[in-house]
Formats: C-alpha cells, structure tokens, sequence
C-alpha cells in the first residue's frame, strides 16, 4: 500500500464505492463513483464482479376467519377488508387481545383512514410497538399497538412515504423503507423521514417505483436494480451480469496541470489463474477514449501493485478512468495515479 504522503494521488479507494450521481465528478470522494455496477457486496475493501443481491420475503403471522383475511401482531387480529364486501378498504380493523380464532372487536374495533378515499395496501408492525399503514397517497404510523386497553395514537399522514403496492415498503431494524417515484425514503424510528437515494435523486430511473425486500443478516435493502447497504450508508446499482467501475474526476487541490502518465492498480488474486482488466481514460471533459486491455498474469504473489502506462501521457487538469470489465479472480483494493514527479518505487513498501 502506499505511504501516507502520497494519498493526493489516489484516485479510488474505500471499496466497493457509493454511486453518487447528483454531485459533479469532480466533487468526488475516492469511495464514491458517479457511474458503476455489478459488484458483489459481500467482498469487503474490495471491487469483485458479482451477480444481483436479493433479499428475503418478511415473515409475517397471517390468519383467515370467515373467508377474511387478518394479520397477527402485539397479541389482536388486524384487517384491512371490508367485511360485508369483502374487498380492501380506507379502514383499519382491530380485534381484541388474545383472540386469534375470532374476530371480536375491542372498543370501536375501527381507525379510519379517511383523508381520501384510496384503500390501505399493506401493514406492517416495526419498532417496538408501532404499525406502519402504507397507502397510495402516504403512511400513518399507529403507536402503542401493544396496549391491551386499545389506547392506540394515530399519526397524520405522511405523504413522502406513500407507495403504489403493498411489495414496495419493507421492514428493518424497527425502521420502514417505501419506494416510490421519489426513491427509496425511510422512516427512522418511526418518527423523520429520510431520502437514501439523495445521492442520485438527479436521476432515479434505476431506482424508483421497485418491489424491495431486505437481507436482514447483512442490513441491505434489496431493489429489483439497486442494493441499499445500511450499515454503509451506500448505494449501488445492478445492469443484468455487466460490471462497470468509473472512478471521480481527479484533480490536484488548486485545480493546477499535472502530468498524467499512468495509474497504479493495487489488486488481489483470487485464484493463481490470470485475469484481465478493461478500462478507458477521459482526460478533461473530452470523450471517453477507446478501452485498453491490461493482461494480468499471476506471478505467485496474492497481492501485487501493477503499474499501466497511458498511450498518450500529457499534461492535464482533470483525468477520470471506467473500468469495464474484470475477470471474477481479481480484487481492485485501490487505483493511484502515476504522476511523472513520483516513481514506481515510491509507492511500493
């Protein structure tokens, strides 16, 4: 790895890193790239090809009495149906506690949700003792649903989580996540809401209006295209099995010309088969220049420093690098830049 000293030419690091979108490239930091997929997230400090990240389906207590259906939660039966017309409804239902075989209301057995007139897609229990209401046109949030008095409190609603089905909000670590046309919003603690696609809210085609469920060993969200990581507060994209890698824009502090002469790749060895890596240089704000290959033979060492020269080494202000391929049996751990002021040797302890 490289001395201190010389961290001004790193260029990426801290992987896997963060898709943001919304801030120019140049405004980067090395764990963030504005344009990248394919990685498998369960290769920590590392970038290793990888296929889509899945969650698991929420287990939830369900029960059918007289042709209805009820959720089972904090001891009472709760429903969404109408029980004349046995169709979805604007009206929550609750029974009395203990009773699991019957439904027998308690106190009025009903919390409206009447503001309009959309139905109630889905419920969900979170938190310590709280029910998430997901509609159309937003969520409530109904507190104290373990009080076996009924004395529940209902919130107003909340329009920055509303969702268009009942597969689009989830559970996790007593927080709820809704996908929507604004994203993927949260709800912490069941009191303010979060965005956690802020990062690329300039452009959510890859991200909004998706069905999600959660890995809840590894604190992830799961899209049908992103991966939200919790724990890391990232977030990445998925393209089918392609992989991509774009590094920020890297300038110097003061945005002064620097010669570019080649990068410094610090990889790791998956297997003692060699690999191949594909990238391309845009130097400026020009276009992205033709891929170039890098033939990475293994040569008995796990971790190696590998030095790529640039066709066209010239001076610059601004350079950027897209990775486009990377066989499964190589790690990136870091990408430096080879400026002429410092050799090879420098780097390399």
């Amino acid at each position: 790895m490289p001395p201190a000293e010389y961290a001004e030419n790193v260029i990426a690091a801290g992987f896997p890193p963060g898709l943001n979108t919304a801030s120019p490239a140049y405004d980067l930091k090395p764990d963030e790239t504005p344009d990248s997929y394919g990685f498998d997230l369960d290769a920590d400090g590392v970038i290793k090809t990888g296929s889509v990240e899945t969650g698991t389906a929420r287990v939830q207590k369900t029960t059918t009495i007289s042709s209805i259906p009820y959720i089972w939660a904090y001891h009472r039966l709760w429903n969404i149906t109408n029980l004349t017309a046995a169709t979805a409804s604007n009206v929550l239902r609750y029974g009395a506690p203990m009773y699991q075989d019957v439904y027998t209301p308690q106190r009025s057995g009903r919390i409206p949700f009447d503001e309009d007139a959309q139905t109630i897609l889905a419920l969900l229990p979170f938190g310590p003792d709280f029910m998430f209401v997901a509609k159309s046109t937003g969520g409530y949030v109904i507190s104290n649903c373990a009080d076996s008095r009924a004395f529940f409190q209902r919130s107003d609603i909340i329009q920055e989580l509303a969702v268009s089905a009942a597969a689009r909000v989830t559970e996790l670590d007593g927080n709820i996540y809704a996908c929507n046309a604004s994203g993927l919003i949260a709800l912490m603690g069941g009191q303010t809401t979060q965005d956690m696609t802020r990062k690329v809210r300039d452009d959510l085609t890859n991200y909004a209006n998706q069905s999600i469920t959660a890995d809840y060993a590894k604190k992830r969200i799961c899209g049908t295209s992103f991966v939200y990581d919790v724990e890391a507060k990232k977030l990445f994209r998925w393209s089918s099995t392609d992989f991509r890698f774009t590094t920020r824009q890297y300038h110097l502090p003061n945005f002064q010309p620097f010669d570019a002469d080649g990068m410094l790749i610090v990889l790791q060895h998956g297997s003692t088969a060699g690999g191949i890596i594909t990238y391309q240089l845009k130097l400026e704000d020009d276009a992205w220049q033709d891929e170039e290959q890098i033939d990475v033979p293994y040569d008995q060492e796990t971790f190696v420093v590998l030095r790529e020269s640039f066709r066209d080494a010239q001076t610059v202000h601004k350079l950027q690098i897209r990775f486009t391929s990377l066989s499964s049996n190589l790690y990136l751990q870091s990408v430096m830049l080879d400026r002429q002021v410092h050799g090879r040797d420098d780097y390399v302890r």
